[in-house]
């Protein structure tokens, strides 16, 4: 097998398989991701090379079963292979275990193999046979099992072509809602709009609340409201820019960060969606759009490892959000003897790779954690958000509180973590200052190593660029 492989174990139960990522929902399994795969699957469209499904898709329930083949399908590149075990109906073993949910047989592979059938039902997701078969497993129990090799078959779209960008100059236009201060999406667009620079690209910005973080752009790019008439590719965040632009002629892709906040709500006039996670591609679904997931991106040559974390836990640095949050944060660290040092949302500075590099451990969400990872920096994934929802129906706006608790960042949860931040199914749980502790007990400064492995692998606003060019070369094609 080569190293670089992505091999998907389903339900692995108690037996895990050397070389894939061994999935179950069940603790007591000790799977290397705890996941209930009827959620979906926390990986990018077309970067796994297996899926196995050993005695698992029985255990899906019947009207979850579509889906979970759709994220199969998803997720699996074009060569990739599904390979499936499942009892089937011609005996007893589809039956006899209380907990199966779904009966499969020889016929059941038909609505999913027959393009006939994927012309009446598009959302079935289609595969090409490789090899299948029917055979006794159990003769004495008569148990029969239907065991197969399946490959995708993917549609030629502008998702699926190779992350190649196009020659020559181009004219990029980049918009975003506001550069009042450097958040999350207006560091992604300066990250973006330098890259694209690098590359000898034109690069516009666009922004509806220009601000002091509009000087950061002017060395790689314009920032104004004359913009030009056509563009070769028109990036788009929040949704008050898309509708602005709209006369703006040239192929618009509109990427959604998040789908709590009404800015990152999907309208229509793009040409392409894009989701920064699979919680976000679900929200965009809801709205009755398909989209690719692209990560976010950052500059790994300006957020490196400069000096390793400190074997013990001695400085904290928090990027908060919220008043309460802040104190719980700060009254954990004074209980270890631990210096506590914030950033407010509107509070970074240039060189924040160097306030990053001075702390042993970072407590944030969203691209501030990615810059973290970035840094070799161990890493609590804890935020506390207070949002205004729009009332659909027109009345006031509602307020709610968004709170995602996932703790310390390891190699265990980090695809579960990537999976639902930015999304209303992470989880909302809220932490005291005892919780908040017993997590940073948790802190080795070994797990700073992994995740900056994980961000060069992951995370390099390079391939990022690549793909939302080749996206750009695909529709062209």
């Amino acid at each position: 097998m080569k190293t670089d492989e992505l091999k998907l174990n389903l339900g692995c139960g108690m037996i895990h398989s050397k070389g894939y990522v061994n999935i179950d929902i069940d603790q007591v399994a000790a799977p290397d991701l705890l996941l209930d795969v009827e959620e979906g699957l926390p990986y990018e469209d077309n970067t796994v090379d297996e899926v196995r499904a050993i005695d698992f898709l029985e255990h899906i329930h019947q009207d979850k079963v579509v889906f979970v083949m759709q994220e199969i399908h998803r997720v699996l590149k074009p060569q990739g292979v599904l390979h499936y075990y499942t009892p089937s109906t011609d005996g007893r073993g589809a039956f006899q275990d209380p907990d199966h949910r779904s009966y499969w047989n020889m016929n059941t592979w038909m609505y999913f193999t027959d393009p006939v059938v994927e012309k009446l039902r598009p959302h079935y997701p289609l595969f090409e046979i490789i090899a299948m078969r029917n055979f006794t497993s159990d003769e004495e129990q008569k148990v029969i099992h239907t065991e197969g090799k399946l490959k995708p078959v993917k549609k030629v779209t502008f998702q699926d072509f190779p992350r190649k960008a196009p020659a020559g100059k181009l004219e990029i236009l980049l918009a975003t809602n506001q550069l009042l201060a450097p958040g999350g999406t207006e560091n992604y667009t300066y990250e973006l709009a330098k890259e694209f620079y690098r590359r000898g690209h034109s690069i516009d910005v666009f922004t509806v609340l220009p601000g002091k973080y509009t000087e950061q752009f002017k060395p790689y790019a314009r920032v104004s409201i004359e913009l030009r008439d056509e563009y070769d590719l028109l990036l788009v965040n929040h949704s008050p820019c898309l509708l602005l632009l709209r006369g703006c002629r040239g192929p618009k892709v509109f990427t959604s960060h998040g789908a709590d906040h009404f800015l990152e709500q999907p309208i229509s006039g793009a040409d392409i969606y894009v989701a920064v996670t699979g919680e976000v591609q679900k929200n965009i679904k809801r709205h009755g759009l398909d989209s690719t997931i692209i990560w976010n991106g950052i500059d790994l040559e300006r957020f490196v490892p400069i000096i390793a974390p400190s074997y013990e836990l001695r400085k904290v640095l928090h990027f908060w959000h919220d008043d309460d949050m802040a104190q719980v944060v700060e009254h954990a660290c004074n209980d270890l003897g631990v210096e506590y040092i914030e950033i407010g949302k509107n509070e970074r500075t240039d060189d924040m790779e160097k306030t990053i590099n001075s702390v042993d451990l970072v407590v944030t969400t969203g691209r501030a954690a990615y810059e973290a990872m970035a840094c070799g920096r161990p890493l609590l994934w804890y935020i506390k958000l207070h949002l205004a929802k729009p009332d659909i129906s027109g009345g006031p706006n509602q307020n709610i509180t968004v709170s995602r608790a996932f703790g310390m960042v390891t190699e265990k949860n980090i695809l579960q973590v990537m999976e639902n931040d930015y999304g209303p199914d992470g989880f909302n749980i809220e932490w005291g200052v005892e919780e908040m502790k017993e997590e940073m007990l948790k802190y080795d400064d070994q797990d700073g190593i992994f995740l900056r492995q994980y961000a060069e692998k992951h995370l390099d606003i390079k391939e990022k660029a690549d793909h939302y060019l080749g996206l750009l070369e695909g529709a062209q094609l």
